[in-house]
């Protein structure tokens, strides 16, 4: 999805900081977060792979059929 050309949103929960890359800057971060990427929401008994930091969330889709994926990091 990402390789396609969708945009990668990230927001970090405890931070409050949100992120919108596109591109080559989206391809390079999904790279970086992937491995701590879950399709599911954490739990507090999940364990945090590769770190600190789990992103969970999913894919958005506009009226116009434009695409991101849109992932939460929380530690």
């Amino acid at each position: 999805m990402i390789a396609a050309g969708a945009a990668l949103v990230l927001y970090w929960y405890g931070g409050r900081q949100l992120d919108h890359l596109e591109g080559m800057d989206a391809v390079q971060q999904w790279q970086v977060v992937r491995a701590a990427f879950t399709s599911q929401a954490p739990t507090s008994r999940a364990p945090m792979p590769g770190g600190d930091l789990l992103w969970s969330g999913g894919r958005w889709v506009s009226a116009d059929g434009q695409q991101a994926l849109v992932l939460i990091g929380r530690c």
